[in-house]
Parts: C-alpha cells; structure tokens; sequence
C-alpha cells in the first residue's frame, strides 16, 4: 500500500521519499511490519476483516490478500461497497 496507495498512503509515501527510502530500501524498511508477512499468525477463528470496495486508503485488493493469507472464512470477511471512511455507516 505504501508503494501504490492513494491519499494517507500517498503523503506517507512522499515523506519516505523524501527520507530516501524508496525501491529495495523501502521494502526492506517496511518488510517488519508487512501484514501478509504476519498473516499466519492471526487467529482466523477469533478475526473478522471489513473492507470496502472503493477504497483507495487500504485498497480492495489488499484487504482480499490478507483475508486469504490469513484464512479467514468468507464469513469473517465483510465487504460493502463504501470508501474507507463513509463504510462505517454499513456497520
């Protein structure tokens, strides 16, 4: 998300440039915190993921990767069609 996202990730992004980190040395730099990385250690029993469809800040995609890394039931994974920030009204 760091490298393609849009808005939140996109400031976040041009900071991180601006520190030098970009290519290799952002990935190595962000690799500790890399959710799919971390993934099989989420309880798929006790998660459940919402996301939404138009989403630009955690971008659909992402959320999709994650509940599969995670094996996540469709049933833990909640997906409206919303943005990130109006698909609190679904829920």
């Amino acid at each position: 998300m760091i490298e393609n996202g849009a808005r939140d990730a996109a400031n976040v992004r041009h900071s991180l440039e601006q520190a030098g980190f970009t290519g290799d040395r952002l990935r190595a730099a962000v690799s500790v915190v890399e959710p799919l990385r971390l993934a099989h250690r989420i309880d798929p029993e006790t998660t459940w993921l919402f996301s939404a469809s138009l989403d630009t800040v955690v971008p659909p995609r992402s959320a999709l990767k994650l509940a599969q890394a995670a094996h996540l039931a469709a049933d833990h994974h909640f997906q409206v069609e919303a943005n990130h920030y109006t698909a609190i009204f679904h829920f």
